[in-house]
C-alpha cells in the first residue's frame, strides 16, 4: 500500500503488491485451497514455479513497510531417542543430485512431504518425529542411488533413480521398479486431483510423464502412464522430429484435455500445444530462483538471508520482504504447515542415534500481517460459502450446472465477488446476485446464483476448441468446485416396463437370471451398424454432409413418426440392442439390451373368423330345420315306404352277419 511509514527505531520491510490494489489480511478466514496441484520435484519443477513468480510479479511495486522482531520459534524434534534401540539402515541411502535442497508435500494429504538434499527423508506427519534417511532396497540394484526427481501419484511416491523409475508404495511399504521405460529419464510430471475418490479424479492423479530434461526435442522419446507409473507407454507428440529446441518439461492440462510441451531455445521458452486452436504460446525469458509454494502462498528464502513471503490471488498479488533475519542454510527448507504458518525445517545429524532430529523455525504469517503497525486493512467479507466447496461436478452436453453460494459484507463496505473459470473457452457461466435476507445484527446476506454451461453451446467458442471432454477446477478466492466436461456417468437409457412377464407372476426373474441367455449376432444387426462416428440425420436440413447409404430406407422409432415394432404371432423372446447415435445429445455412448416376452400368442386359425360363424350359424339353423322336418316327413305314405326300405336293409344285413358267423365255426368229424 503506497504511503505506509515505518514508526521510528524498526528496520524497514518491502511489499510488492498490484498497482491500486488494497492489502487484505484475514486471519480467520481460510485461503484459496488450491486442489488440482502441479507436481514434480527437481530443478525443472521450480523453473516451471518461477514462471509464476515472474509472471504474478510483472505487476507489482514496491512499498516500505516495518518489521523487525523476530519472525520465528525455534524448537527441536526429537523422538524415540529415550532409551538406545539398535536401528539399522537397510539398502543404498539415496540423495539428492542437485546442490540445493527441495521439498515436496502431497498436494492432497498434507502431512506426508518428501525432503530431497544430501539424505532423503519421508515424513507422515510433517517432520514431528525423528527419521531415518530414506533408502532403497538393495535388491533394486539401482546402481548409484541418485534422485533427480520425485512426484507423488495419489497413495504412491515415484523416484527417478540413476535414470529409471522405481515406485514406493508407502500405505503397503513396498517398492517395485516401472516397466515399459526403454530410454533414460530425469525427470517425471504429474497432478493431483483432492476432491473424490471419482474414477475422473483417479485418472488425474494416476497419469504422469517421464522424460529426460534438456534433451532435444526432435529426438527424445517420452513415456507416459496412466497407472501411477507401474507401466509407461511411448508418448510421440506429432511433428515432434520437425520441432527446435530442448525438452523442459511434458504436461497435461486437463483443463484443455491437451498435452503441453515446454521447449526451451537460446534462453527463451514456449509453450507447444498438442491439437488446434491452442497449438503455441508466447515466448518469454525465464530465471531460476528457489522458493515454496503451496495452495496460494509463496515464500522464497535467498543464500543473502532474504525471505519473502507472498500471495497469489485473483485481483490481490504481493511479495512481502521481511527484514533481514539470519535463516540460511544450505539443508534448511521451507515448508507450509498450515494457511500462513510457514515453517523452516533443518535435518541434524546425531552422533550417537542413524536418526535424523528436526529443528524448526515456525513463522505465524497472518500473526505478523496483523501488526497494527504495518495498517494492514481487514477483509471486507464476513462470511463467503458455497454448497459446491471442494465437490466434483459434471456438465454433459447440452447440459447445465445450476450453483449457489452466500456472501455477508463486512458493514459499510460493499465487495463483489468474483466468479472465474480455469478454461472460460470451455465452460461460460453467468452468476446474478441479490438480497436474501438479514443477519440477527442487521447485516445484509446476499446469494449468488451462477449458472455454467458449455461454452460452445453459448455460440462463443469455436467448436473445435471445446467438444472434447476435460475437467477443469471452478474457482472463486474462498470456494472451489472441480467441474467435469463429459459423460455424465449417471445418464443411462432406462426402458419404461410399466407391466412384466415377472410382475404378473408368468416369470420367475430368479430363474430367468439363472437360466436365461442369448447371443446376438453380428449379422443379425442388419447393413445399418450407426453408430456416433457414421450416423447422419437425414431430419436437418441444413446439414449437407452426404449419406453413406443413400438408397437404404431405414425407420426412426417414436418422436414426430407413427413407426412401431410389430411382433409375429407367437410366444417367445424377442432380444433389442438399442443405442443413442446422434453425436451432440451427450458426450457418453449410451446403449443397452433389453428383451421383450410375448406370451398368449395363439397361432393364427387358417380360415377368417367371418366365415367360420357364418358356417356355424347355417349347422345350427340346418339342426333346427330337420329336428321339426324328419318327424313329420315319417308320418307320411312316402315316410312309410322309406321306413320299410331301411327295415328290409337292416334283416339283409343282419342275415348276411349271422351266414357269414356260421361258416367261421369249426366241424367235427369222427372216425
Amino acid at each position: 500500500m503506497p504511503g505506509l511509514q515505518a514508526d521510528s527505531g524498526v528496520r524497514g520491510t518491502d511489499w510488492l503488491e498490484d498497482r491500486d490494489a488494497p492489502v487484505c489480511a484475514c486471519p480467520t478466514v481460510k485461503l484459496d485451497h488450491r486442489r488440482l496441484r502441479c507436481s514434480g520435484g527437481g530443478r525443472f519443477s521450480n523453473e516451471m514455479l518461477v514462471l509464476m513468480l515472474v509472471v504474478a510479479a510483472a505487476t507489482l511495486r514496491l512499498c516500505p513497510l516495518a518489521r523487525a522482531q523476530p519472525l520465528c520459534r525455534t524448537h527441536t524434534v526429537r523422538t524415540g531417542k529415550v532409551f538406545p534401540v539398535e536401528q539399522q539402515i537397510r539398502g543404498d541411502l539415496l540423495h539428492f543430485s542437485s546442490m540445493t535442497t527441495r521439498l515436496i508435500k502431497h498436494p492432497c494429504q498434507k502431512n506426508i512431504a518428501l525432503y530431497l538434499g544430501r539424505q532423503l527423508f519421508f515424513t507422515r506427519n510433517n517432520f514431528e518425529s525423528s527419521l531415518l534417511p530414506l533408502s532403497i532396497p538393495a535388491s533394486m540394484k539401482v546402481g548409484v542411488p541418485e534422485v533427480t526427481s520425485a512426484h507423488f501419484a495419489d497413495s504412491v511416491l515415484l523416484l527417478v533413480v540413476n535414470r529409471k523409475i522405481y515406485i514406493y508404495n508407502y500405505e503397503d511399504d513396498f517398492w517395485a521398479r516401472s516397466r515399459g521405460i526403454k530410454h533414460p529419464v530425469s525427470h517425471i510430471s504429474g497432478e493431483n486431483c483432492c476432491y473424490t475418490d471419482h474414477f475422473l479424479c483417479l485418472d488425474i492423479s494416476y497419469f504422469v510423464f517421464a522424460y529426460l530434461h534438456g534433451d532435444a526435442i526432435a529426438q527424445t522419446t517420452m513415456y507416459f502412464s496412466d497407472n501411477q507409473g507401474y507401466r509407461f507407454q511411448k508418448y510421440i507428440h506429432e511433428g515432434q522430429e520437425e520441432l527446435v529446441g530442448s525438452l523442459g518439461g511434458v504436461f497435461y492440462l486437463h483443463s484443455l484435455s491437451q498435452t503441453g510441451l515446454l521447449l526451451t531455445h537460446q534462453g527463451r521458452a514456449q509453450f507447444l500445444y498438442s491439437d488446434y486452436p491452442k497449438q503455441t504460446s508466447f515466448q518469454f525469458l525465464f530465471c531460476l530462483v528457489c522458493f515454496f509454494l503451496d495452495e496460494n502462498e509463496m515464500a522464497v528464502l535467498t543464500q543473502e538471508n532474504k525471505l519473502y513471503y507472498g500471495s497469489l490471488g485473483i485481483l490481490t498479488n504481493f511479495l512481502i520482504k521481511f527484514a533481514d533475519q539470519n535463516l540460511w542454510s544450505q539443508e534448511a527448507v521451507l515448508m507450509f504447515s498450515k494457511p500462513g504458518i510457514l515453517q523452516l525445517v533443518t535435518p541434524i545429524h546425531d552422533s550417537f542415534f542413524p536418526a535424523f532430529d528436526f529443528q524448526k523455525c515456525v513463522m505465524n504469517i497472518q500473526a505478523i500481517l496483523m501488526d497494527p503497525q504495518l495498517q494492514v486493512d481487514f477483509c471486507k467479507v464476513e462470511l463467503l460459502q458455497g454448497d459446491f466447496e471442494n465437490k466434483m461436478y459434471n456438465i454433459d452436453m447440452n447440459s447445465k450446472l445450476e450453483l449457489a453460494a452466500l456472501m455477508i459484507p463486512r458493514p459499510s463496505t460493499s465487495p463483489v465477488p468474483l466468479v472465474i473459470v480455469s478454461n472460460p473457452h470451455s465452460l461460460g457461466l453467468q452468476a446474478v446476485i441479490y438480497e436474501n435476507s438479514h443477519t440477527y445484527d442487521g447485516n445484509i446476506e446476499y446469494k449468488l446464483n451462477i449458472s455454467l454451461r458449455q461454452q460452445q453451446h453459448y455460440g462463443r467458442a469455436d467448436p473445435s476448441f471445446t467438444s472434447r471432454p476435460s475437467q477443469h477446477p471452478h474457482r472463486s478466492p474462498l470456494q472451489t468446485a472441480l467441474i467435469s466436461i463429459g459423460c455424465d456417468l449417471e445418464k443411462k437409457i432406462v426402458i419404461r416396463n410399466e407391466i412384466s412377464a415377472c410382475n404378473k407372476g408368468i416369470l420367475d426373474p430368479v430363474t430367468l437370471q439363472n437360466n436365461y441367455s442369448y447371443v446376438i449376432e453380428k449379422g443379425d444387426i442388419g447393413p445399418l451398424n450407426w453408430d456416433r462416428e457414421n450416423y447422419v440425420s437425414c431430419r436437418d436440413p441444413n446439414n449437407h454432409v452426404p449419406l453413406k447409404w443413400p438408397d437404404v430406407p431405414y425407420q426412426i422409432l417414436g418422436g414426430p413418426t407413427d413407426n412401431k415394432v410389430t411382433f409375429d404371432q407367437r410366444n417367445g423372446f424377442y432380444i433389442f440392442l438399442i443405442s443413442i447415435v446422434d453425436p451432440y445429445y451427450s458426450y457418453c455412448h449410451l446403449e443397452t439390451i433389453f428383451s421383450v416376452y410375448v406370451y398368449g400368442a395363439f397361432p393364427l386359425p387358417m380360415i377368417p373368423p367371418e366365415i367360420t360363424i357364418i358356417l356355424l350359424m347355417l349347422a345350427i339353423l340346418l339342426s333346427v330345420w330337420l329336428a321339426y322336418m324328419i318327424p313329420k316327413v315319417l308320418r307320411t305314405e312316402w315316410g312309410h315306404r322309406v321306413q320299410g326300405l331301411w327295415a328290409s336293409l337292416g334283416r339283409t344285413c343282419v342275415s348276411h352277419a349271422g351266414a357269414a358267423h356260421a361258416l367261421k365255426r369249426p366241424r367235427i368229424v369222427s372216425k
